[in-house]
């Protein structure tokens, strides 16, 4: 599945869960199929809060890593504002086959990763990095695993 359909959905789902509830979430997530079938493909996740600097001065790095490794790689945005967008950003974690990286990074904001696309272990968590140069050993790595 392309990430260039699942990223807007994601976002998408942060404001739904705001608007209409968890059940319109859980209606339209179980229509999709899961990220956890993407094979090899590299996963890329940010742990996002709006009130975190580090997240904010992260974004033109996410854009850009986006931009650079969309066909790649599969992107996840787990935002941890507040208790909607947590309980969003879980639910859809479980369901990309990632819930042990949420459960264990949800509290670290500005983190972004990158996980191999089949065990879906972490190869590199970066903590603020915004030189988009960094993530290319990983990613490449994160490939060839």
């Amino acid at each position: 599945m392309s990430l260039s359909y699942v990223t807007p959905w994601i976002y998408r789902f942060s404001v739904l869960s705001l608007l209409t509830g968890i059940f319109a979430f859980e209606f339209c997530l179980s229509s999709q199929p899961a990220l956890a079938d993407s094979g090899a493909k590299p996963i890329i996740v940010k742990m996002h809060a709006d009130w975190c600097g580090t997240c904010q001065r992260l974004k033109p790095t996410w854009k850009e890593l986006q931009s650079k490794y969309g066909e790649r790689a599969e992107f996840i945005l787990l935002d941890v504002t507040s208790k909607d967008t947590i309980a969003v950003s879980k639910t859809a974690a479980d369901h990309a086959g990632i819930g042990a990286f949420y459960q264990k990074y949800r509290s670290q904001t500005g983190v972004i990763a990158v996980l191999d696309g089949n065990t879906h272990e972490p190869v590199k968590v970066f903590k603020g990095e915004i030189d988009i140069d960094a993530y290319a050993p990983a990613i490449d790595s994160a490939e060839g695993a």
